[in-house]
């Protein structure tokens, strides 16, 4: 039997009903085809899909293509040359496989902080998919610890926790209703009777022998890979690539099982199959994406998953990309122009061979904008960006004037700033897009994103969006940490705050003898000054922590480390001892006001001697976050404006960047490439002014102004090389007005009209013509 016969057999044992364990006998021959996203189930997925087979419920279809070539069009899941691709289930296939397979398991660190959640043991480190017996009905009084957590639950494996030590936080019987998923399918009931007489499992001993006593759980269990609860088809070899695309876009058009940006992408694929190579390269300079030797071939999981867009992930690749595809196919800027779905393989076909143009231009410029937000504004990390739709403009800036990136990036990152803070709509983040591609010139552009008319209006929006903020993930407060970690702000005092052990802990963990300054490797995070245990009391809270309160004020927030914050090494839910904190240091964490400083001290001891009983504490609070609020928005103001200043010596160098050529469908502006740029810019205001432009066959270009119902006036002919510039002159009373302007410029008289040509190739030239130029627009108003 030949490779191609031995494909097709292993291939039609998957045809029609089958079931898991089928597919994963499988698993090795089949690949991931480049259109596809990457692995992005989260583990409550996973769990659905457990439960599902666990009942018997059908779980949709598994589609493949079996083309001659598989390994071609995808990347491999096995060790060995792949037969097929799976078009759609790959999500269902790969997360199975991690479930039943232990050498796929994940494992993560977890440390929890005093403002994080503290329930969560999914990513704990020896984590495990596990049966839940809280969650059936036959043993859920005998193990209630179990009854909030779902079916299936991945959890720390509750072989390896000593009986009185809590797990993640939870009460102990929350690990007792466990049951090792992988561990016990691979015993039979003898083998597993036979290993519960061993101390190491003690742990499971009554969730395991409850699970054996009860023969229809049992069953369940021990059928949960055998059941044929997928529908397998797979496609004609014959078909296409881009046909097949079509099915995949296809299949997943309705709901949001595939989102729109990886269908833009799987459009983009199949008319640049090396799209992936860019989108490596990108992820690789930014470091988000794995890219040390010896990893496992499927790094496009960290390429394709739903990143968020402020982390600079995927989605925002194809966004910016689309803009740049609108903008070179010469569409006006809309919400239609800028949707993914305008990726679509008519607008790709036409891009054809520029594609690898503007995949590496895109690359380049998000990277770009990525650098600015970094080292200019100080947000190293992207957690703390707010969003990124406020970046639309500076995108579309940076598309028409990619120049402005060697000349301005001063300026780029205060108009980064006052975005931000302007926090504008949609519909005004596009107008600002159309009026950018109106800009004749790079200065021109950065007075269109003058979002403010003066830096008093700025410090007004500043003010009002300090004094508003009371959530965690308000924009001022993530600009916050822009702000600290440009006045320098360390972590506090680990001797006053911590114990011996935890001061050691702390210091080999950041590989520092001193506080170290706030930066993306301390993965810092919010810390409520006031600990929330003390705000729950004073606010008469109960239950889950609010969304947008007064205790979470930005003047009751800084920034420290995740060691810092952590119950484990840190502080937890203990109060800072802002009282021995070295002055330079509060300082920078703007918390040297003599005033905020009592009344956070008054707060913290409330209730003890002859302080305030924390009912009299709120207006305390009330006053110190006002205190404090002011500090930071004066801090934001000057620093608002000093960015803007220190960027104006910027500006006479942007006067001299101009648009880039619109690669897909020229625009009229590109036909003025040749011309000297004072010339251009010119000519560009009188297309723009109402002369309509039209380009000849020998590829003259000519500038034609008709009043409305009237005969041409006017026309002005161009040349490629930009070397010359000619005038007819039909109307009579122009003609004459025009020769008495320019008594020295030679007029010849052709037929009913009266003409002439200036050369352009000379800074003479070039002067003369700018001012007949001028003359003409003034003369149309």
């Amino acid at each position: 039997m030949d490779t191609g016969e031995a494909s097709n057999a292993r291939v039609a044992v998957l045809d029609g009903k089958t079931s898991t364990e089928s597919v994963l006998q499988a698993y090795s021959q089949f690949a991931i085809p480049h259109f596809q996203r990457g692995l992005v189930w989260d583990t409550g997925s996973v769990a659905a899909l457990l439960e599902s087979l666990f009942y018997g419920t059908p779980c949709g279809s598994i589609i493949l293509w079996s083309p001659a070539d598989a390994a071609e069009h995808g990347v491999w899941l096995g060790p060995t040359r792949p037969t097929s691709l799976i078009v759609d289930g790959q999500q269902r296939i790969r997360s199975l496989r991690r479930v039943f397979s232990e050498s796929e398991s994940d494992e993560a660190d977890s440390d929890e902080g005093g403002d994080e959640d503290a329930d969560a043991d999914s990513g704990a480190p020896g984590a495990v998919w596990c049966l839940n017996l809280g969650r059936l009905s036959q043993f859920q009084e005998q193990f209630a610890g179990g009854r909030r957590f779902g079916l299936f639950r991945r959890a720390r494996d509750p072989r390896t926790i000593v009986s009185d030590k809590p797990l993640c936080g939870a009460p102990r019987d929350d690990a007792a209703a466990l049951v090792p998923l992988i561990w016990f399918l691979s015993l039979d009931d003898g083998a597993v009777k036979a290993a519960l007489s061993s101390p190491e499992h003690a742990a499971i001993r009554d969730a395991t022998s409850a699970l054996l006593s009860n023969e229809d759980v049992n069953t369940r269990l021990r059928n949960i890979t055998k059941q044929r609860v997928f529908s397998v088809t797979t496609l004609n070899a014959s078909q296409s690539y881009q046909e097949v695309i079509a099915v995949y876009n296809r299949i997943n058009s309705s709901g949001r099982r595939v989102e729109a940006e990886e269908k833009a992408y799987a459009n983009l694929v199949g008319e640049w199959p090396d799209a992936e190579v860019e989108l490596r390269r990108f992820f690789g300079a930014l470091e988000h994406g794995r890219t040390h030797p010896g990893v496992d071939a499927l790094v496009r999981d960290g390429l394709l998953q739903r990143q968020k867009e402020n982390q600079f992930g995927f989605k925002l690749f194809m966004r910016s990309f689309v803009m740049a595809l609108a903008y070179h196919s010469c569409r006006n800027i809309g919400a239609g122009s800028l949707s993914f779905d305008s990726a679509n393989p008519e607008s790709l076909r036409l891009a054809g061979s520029h594609l690898a143009e503007l995949l590496k231009s895109n690359s380049e410029m998000l990277g770009y904008v990525e650098s600015v937000v970094r080292d200019e504004l100080h947000c190293d990390d992207l957690r703390f960006l707010p969003e990124t739709a406020s970046l639309w403009p500076v995108f579309q800036l940076l598309i028409r004037f990619p120049g402005l990136r060697q000349v301005a990036k001063l300026s780029v990152a205060s108009i980064i700033l006052r975005l931000m803070i302007a926090n504008l709509e949609k519909r005004e983040l596009l107008s600002l897009c159309r009026r950018l591609n109106e800009a004749h010139d790079g200065l021109q552009a950065l007075k269109t994103l003058e979002i403010f008319e003066s830096h008093l209006e700025a410090g007004k929006r500043i003010h009002a969006g300090v004094t508003n903020a009371q959530a965690l993930t308000d924009r001022f407060v993530l600009m916050l940490y822009w702000l600290l970690r440009k006045r320098g702000a360390l972590d506090f005092s680990y001797e006053r705050n911590l114990t011996p052990a935890k001061v050691v802990a702390l210091r080999k963990r950041y590989g520092t003898n001193a506080e170290p300054e706030l930066h993306e490797a301390l993965e810092a995070e919010r810390q409520h000054l006031v600990p929330y245990r003390h705000l729950k009391e004073i606010f008469g809270l109960d239950g889950a922590r609010p969304g947008r309160h007064a205790v979470n004020d930005i003047g009751n927030l800084t920034f420290i480390s995740a060691g810092l914050n952590s119950f484990r090494t840190g502080v937890g839910d203990e109060p800072l001892n802002l009282k021995d904190e070295p002055k330079e240091n509060l300082e920078r964490h703007l918390l040297d006001d003599p005033d905020v400083l009592a009344d956070y001290r008054r707060i913290c001891e409330a209730g003890q001697g002859s302080e305030p009983a924390p009912r009299q504490t709120e207006k305390l609070y009330s006053r110190m976050c006002k205190n404090r609020r002011a500090q930071i928005a004066v801090a934001m103001v000057a620093r608002e404006a000093e960015l803007r200043s220190r960027a104006e010596a910027e500006r006479p160098h942007a006067a001299d960047v101009h648009p880039a050529r619109h690669l897909i469908k020229p625009a009229p502006e590109d036909h003025l490439a040749g011309y000297a740029p004072e010339l251009a810019k010119r000519l560009a205001r009188l297309v723009q002014g109402g002369m309509r432009m039209n380009v000849r066959k020998a590829e003259a270009i000519a500038l034609r102004h008709k009043p409305p119902r009237g005969k041409q006036l006017l026309r002005i002919d161009l040349a490629p090389d930009g070397a010359q510039i000619g005038f007819k002159l039909a109307n009579h009373g122009f003609a004459d007005a025009f020769a008495r302007s320019f008594p020295a410029i030679k007029v010849d008289e052709k037929k009913n009209s009266k003409r002439c040509k200036l050369a352009t190739d000379d800074p003479a030239g070039c002067a003369r013509a700018a001012e007949v130029l001028d003359w003409v627009a003034n003369a149309f108003g």
